[in-house]
């Protein structure tokens, strides 16, 4: 929980998430996106730890002219 919980959980979560959203949103505003897949095909197991991510999932873009 990076914002912790409780009586006493950040008061600037929102305000965090939604500038990392806008953040990524005007990267990949820069890139078009080619492919999200695998190596073999499959759907990407997925590794739970603090969160959750996929794991061997490869995203390729290409620049935008």
């Amino acid at each position: 929980m990076p914002f912790g919980g409780g009586p006493r959980i950040c008061p600037g979560r929102y305000l965090a998430l939604l500038e990392i959203k806008m953040a990524m949103a005007m990267l990949l505003g820069q890139f078009d996106v080619k492919s999200v897949a695998t190596s073999d095909g499959k759907d990407p197991a997925e590794y739970l730890a603090l969160t959750m991510a996929p794991v061997g999932l490869c995203m390729r873009v290409r620049e935008r002219m």
